[in-house]
């Protein structure tokens, strides 16, 4: 039960990494991103004017489209990640794809939540302006 295949062994967190991934698009191609939740509780967290801002956009046009970008870039990463490291795993000798996958999963997580961080700076003086001022055109 908790051994099986090399080939189960070596991938078996990929299942959980793709799985999101899929729902991550499927919540995108249905136009329900699931990152909505996640970008909200984020904001609640960082306080509770950000909470407010947050809130007083929804069902704006440009959160929409911010959240909907977010989660299209991050289904996409992860399933990439996964198909990534099924080639590897394919191409690879067995004890050189578990010294390499690893650095592919974090790697790609952490060029994802690079990513994440200078878009929303890039996007949150346009979605995200104190309440009462005017959005950059």
């Amino acid at each position: 039960m908790l051994g099986g295949s090399p080939a189960f062994v070596a991938l078996r967190d990929k299942a959980v990494t793709g799985t999101i991934g899929f729902a991550f698009l499927i919540s995108a191609l249905i136009g329900k991103p699931l990152l909505y939740p996640i970008a909200r509780a984020t904001m609640a967290r960082e306080s509770a004017e950000s909470l407010a801002r947050f809130e007083a956009m929804r069902g704006s046009d440009e959160l929409h489209r911010t959240v909907m970008t977010m989660t299209w870039v991050w289904g996409l990463g992860l399933v990439g990640e996964v198909t990534l490291s099924v080639l590897l795993y394919r191409l690879l000798p067995l004890g050189a794809y578990l010294g390499v996958g690893p650095l592919v999963g974090y790697g790609s997580i952490g060029a994802l939540a690079l990513w994440t961080l200078l878009y929303r700076r890039r996007r949150q003086g346009i979605v995200m302006a104190p309440l009462g001022e005017q959005r950059p055109e």
